[in-house]
């Protein structure tokens, strides 16, 4: 009886000294653990717009994501993830305030309201008509000159754009209301592009480096397409894309992100980021 009255006092003391130190070891962890926590960021690319965005299996693959990739490296206090998805499904969950940042929208506050805030401009980009080669021999026959003017000597165009994208002013989009011409959303610059060179699209707007690289992979697969078959009209604009957020029911972390990645941007330029690592 004595001798089991003295082994579970010694069970006791041995347990209150494991516990005393276990307590200790947590105590000392937690303020290390709590200084070097790394928050999540998840962020949204566009997923069918090469060379500037686009994935590669699951991964995001491009220019953006090239510079953006340079400057969350230098952010050690988050763990960025780069989610590709369908443009208009990137944007629609930005609009539901589900999604946080997206790229690479050009600014266009007044008509993106929910988008909250801009990063720094990131890439210049030269928003160009395309027209397939059969309209615009047409077209100079029905009017008897060789000079083209746009958007004067365009009516009754069906003009191709990519689902979701804003790329210029309200006058580009005022006439389509007006049925001056029609803008047609098309599911990418390679659908546009074989829609061109079937007859099924008069025109298509978009950036000019977008449509070079699918038309060049397009003709490299020996797919129904010829270069010659296609004819840049001119450069309509100037855009730059941009990091765009969204700050509706987002954890003020989140807003902490933005902020930070804004005075680190605007340290260098954007090219810069591209040439390191």
């Amino acid at each position: 009886m004595q001798l089991n009255l003295l082994c579970y006092f010694l069970q006791q003391r041995l347990l209150g000294r494991y516990l005393r130190w276990g307590l200790m070891v947590v105590l000392l962890v937690l303020p290390y653990s709590s200084a070097h926590a790394v928050t999540q960021v998840e962020i949204i690319a566009d997923d069918n717009y090469p060379p500037f965005s686009y994935r590669e299996g699951f991964k995001p693959a491009g220019l953006y994501p090239e510079i953006l990739t340079a400057v969350f490296a230098r952010m050690p206090k988050y763990k960025v993830i780069v989610r590709p998805l369908p443009w208009r499904r990137g944007l629609a969950m930005m609009q539901e305030g589900t999604g946080f940042a997206i790229f690479p929208p050009y600014y266009f506050p007044d008509k993106r309201p929910y988008l909250s805030d801009y990063s720094p401009p990131l890439l210049e980009e030269q928003v160009t008509l395309f027209c397939s080669r059969r309209y615009v021999e047409g077209l100079k026959k029905s009017l008897n000159r060789v000079k083209l003017h746009w958007p004067e000597d365009f009516a009754g165009a069906v003009v191709g754009i990519n689902p979701g994208y804003l790329l210029l002013e309200d006058d580009f989009w005022g006439k389509h209301h007006s049925g001056f011409y029609h803008i047609e959303e098309g599911i990418s610059n390679r659908g546009n592009l074989l829609k061109l060179a079937s007859g099924r699209m008069s025109c298509l707007v978009n950036s000019r480096m977008s449509v070079f690289w699918d038309l060049k992979n397009l003709v490299e697969e020996a797919a129904d397409i010829k270069p010659d078959q296609i004819v840049q009209m001119s450069v309509l604009s100037s855009q730059q894309g941009y990091l765009a957020f969204s700050f509706d029911n987002i954890p003020t972390g989140l807003i902490l992100f933005a902020s930070s990645l804004k005075r680190l941007m605007h340290s260098r330029t954007a090219a810069s980021w591209s040439k390191s690592s």
